[in-house]
């Protein structure tokens, strides 16, 4: 499985899910050095599977914002993610997409020199890749 491929499928869903605009408040991986605030989608990892059948996939949203406001907006909105079953992006089938651990409560943050409110949802979701 292409894993930059299936965080930019992850990122991409995320955006519209919840009404976010990928690379400009949402972004793969990271929240990049260039924007104060905003998103982002990464994979962190890969639980045990004993189903060969489907990739099981960790993956974080987590945001950085102003106010504590914009943080929690955000986590309720991925809070509203889930469970999905059988939903398609690009290139993959996400057999289903769980929450893991619940919702963080927004922690305040210094991030060089700033202060920011900091959240992060984290999930678990079996994937699929695509047939051409």
């Amino acid at each position: 499985m292409n894993f930059l491929e299936l965080e930019r499928d992850l990122t991409a869903y995320v955006a519209e899910k919840i009404g976010l605009t990928v690379d400009t408040d949402i972004f793969r991986g990271q929240i990049p050095d260039s924007a104060a605030y905003g998103a982002a989608v990464r994979i962190t990892g890969f639980p045990e599977n004993n189903d060969y059948s489907q990739d099981l996939v960790m993956f974080q949203v987590y945001g950085k914002y102003a106010t504590r406001d914009e943080a929690w907006s955000l986590a309720c909105k991925c809070a509203g993610l889930a469970p999905i079953y059988g939903e398609k992006t690009e290139h993959h089938v996400l057999a289903f997409i769980q929450n893991e651990g619940g919702m963080n409560a927004p922690v305040l943050i210094e991030d060089k020199g700033r202060r920011a409110q900091f959240v992060s949802v984290n999930f678990t979701a079996a994937v699929l890749t695509r047939s051409a």
